[in-house]
């Protein structure tokens, strides 16, 4: 968590708001010092994105590539409506585009 914290750091100000990919529990936000939305994508589907986005949410952090590879449709959106940012092993980090 941290190489999170210093990616996220490096590419965001300190009040951007921040999406995570990991269910309904904020403990990565704690982690990476940063306020936000926790959701899980595979629960909530990707409408929520929008949603949060309205709120002003600027980065989406998801753990691990992991989701991509069951849900294609999730790498897509992503694909055409943000830029990857940072890609490991353990997460990525895509930086959202202004909706239209």
């Amino acid at each position: 968590m941290d190489q999170a914290r210093e990616v996220i750091a490096g590419v965001s100000r300190p009040d951007d708001l921040v999406i995570t990919n990991t269910g309904e529990h904020p403990v990565l936000l704690y982690h990476i010092n940063r306020y936000g939305f926790a959701a899980a994508l595979e629960d909530t589907g990707l409408g929520v994105i929008d949603s949060y986005r309205a709120q002003g949410a600027e980065l989406f952090l998801t753990p691990t590539a992991e989701s991509w590879e069951r849900h294609p449709e999730f790498a897509a959106y992503f694909d055409k409506n943000a830029r990857l940012l940072h890609r490991d092993q353990d997460f990525l980090v895509y930086r959202l585009t202004p909706s239209n």
